[in-house]
């Protein structure tokens, strides 16, 4: 969604919680306010739950394989990319099965503070679609400072594949599908932690493919 907000509203118009992640005061994660929500549109994404956690694991573990530190056991992160053996599988497993913690839905309160303050949802499997009906229900009932519609719609027309970079889950694309079932990963585990944001916000199913 950055790739796209960068591109179709002007800079100083808005704020991305990924470049000011860290709260300067609490040196905690920066959370969304009540009070940031009555002051600014929120837009918030979300994704496909399965696609989520395939993703976030191959994205963790590209960036242990750089050398950048994060919070998993080495024996969780997969290897090689695309991340495809028998035994990165077999660690996507093990992580679903041994993190509670680490789905979409903690990850997403712990942003957001709470599910009411976003404004508008953009989903990752149709981003440029939503994207375009959240600017315009910024232009038509907030204003609209910092956005020209057509102009946004122009660039989002153009560039309708920018979302598939988006879905790419690591180095080489992986199907979210494949990482389920005997081998891998019990979906079950995921659809107890996650599954209800399908149906909450339309998301059909739990891998894109």
């Amino acid at each position: 969604m950055k790739n796209v907000l960068k591109h179709v509203v002007a800079p100083e118009w808005f704020t991305l919680q990924d470049d000011v992640d860290i709260d300067e005061e609490t040196g905690g994660q920066m959370v969304v306010s009540e009070a940031d929500a009555a002051e600014h549109f929120v837009i918030a994404n979300v994704r496909r739950p399965c696609d989520y956690w395939v993703s976030h694991w191959a994205f963790i573990s590209d960036r242990a394989r750089r050398g950048d530190k994060y919070p998993l056991p080495n024996n969780l992160i997969g290897l090689r990319p695309p991340y495809t053996s028998p035994g990165d599988r077999a660690r996507f497993g093990a992580l679903v099965k041994a993190n509670d913690h680490f789905g979409y839905t903690p990850m997403a309160i712990g942003r957001i503070g709470a599910w009411a303050r976003p404004h508008c949802w953009v989903r990752t499997h149709v981003l440029m679609e939503d994207v375009l009906a959240c600017l315009t229900h910024y232009v038509e009932e907030c204003g609209g400072e910092g956005v020209e519609l057509e102009q946004a719609r122009a660039w989002i027309a153009q560039n309708e594949d920018l979302h598939k970079k988006t879905n790419a889950a690591s180095e080489a694309h992986i199907p979210c599908s494949s990482f389920f079932g005997p081998g891998g990963a019990e979906k079950g585990l995921v659809m107890q932690r996650d599954g209800w944001t399908i149906e909450a916000f339309e998301l059909e199913r739990c891998c894109s493919e």
